[in-house]
């Protein structure tokens, strides 16, 4: 008889799971957080290219007031990477890629003073001479495949003397001979350079094998602006509005940078 006060407590406890087993089993299933396609979808609200920005490494990020190269070498054995400006806000963009390099020139849109770079004559031969610095380390002159981008907040236009600085740069200036089909103007929103989609970025896939590689830009947009495939020498077999025919066997081995020498 004194257990029995432990025996109702027993069963008193066991009621209780058994009673909120029941209403578990029987509950509506909206109690439990249930991973859907929706919910899925949130989880990767930011897209690709946010998160492809979120990849690139500080060397690979062009700062605000400079130019920079960067050498691509499908032969041997690049690994992937991804290029960017650090910020897009209000900024004058150039990019220059094909399958040797990718360029990328980051420039303030204002100085000190309210003055716009853009239509300043000092900034822009700033801006021309840091160019010109950046194209003459990589082999992108007069190259099939290669495409350019200006990328220039509202506050200015294609009649500026930087855009036409820069635009004759590319076109026809100390090195770069792009055609002027392939040059892109894209203008934006000033001060709308700070959301998810605000940034640019080159991204570069090699092939496992080492037979060339893939380069895709994204400005702006989640939908790729350019895709490129390149061979192991870095010529396009497809590039932009060309069609490339693949060109004979690639002229370099992984281990060496230099073309062979075909024996007479």
């Amino acid at each position: 008889m004194h257990n029995l006060p432990t025996l109702r407590l027993c069963l008193t406890f066991f009621l209780g799971l058994f009673l909120l087993a029941s209403q578990i089993i029987a509950g509506p299933l909206e109690a439990f957080p249930v991973q859907t396609e929706a919910s899925t979808k949130q989880l990767h609200k930011r897209g690709v290219l946010q998160d492809l920005y979120g990849t690139v490494s500080a060397a690979n990020k062009v700062n605000t007031g400079t130019a920079k190269t960067f050498e691509l070498y499908p032969y041997k054995g690049d690994t992937a990477a991804v290029y960017a400006p650090s910020e897009f806000y209000g900024c004058t963009l150039v990019v220059v890629v094909n399958g040797h390099g990718v360029l990328i020139g980051h420039f303030a849109q204002e100085k000190p003073g309210n003055v716009v770079c853009m239509e300043d004559d000092a900034s822009v031969k700033s801006m021309i001479s840091k160019l010109e610095d950046a194209e003459s380390l990589v082999d992108v002159d007069n190259q099939a495949g290669t495409r350019a981008w200006i990328i220039y907040s509202d506050d200015t236009t294609t009649s500026s003397p930087g855009y036409k600085a820069i635009f004759g740069n590319l076109n026809g200036g100390n090195r770069l001979n792009i055609t002027k089909d392939d040059i892109t103007p894209i203008p934006y929103r000033r001060g709308n350079g700070g959301g998810n989609t605000d940034k640019l970025v080159v991204q570069w896939a090699p092939k496992d094998d080492n037979s060339g590689a893939t380069l895709t830009v994204y400005i702006r947009s989640d939908t790729a602006a350019y895709t490129g495939t390149y061979d192991c020498d870095g010529e396009p077999v497809t590039g932009g509005s060309r069609l490339m025919a693949r060109g004979p066997a690639c002229t370099r081995s992984v281990s060496s940078p230099f073309p062979t020498i075909p024996l007479l």
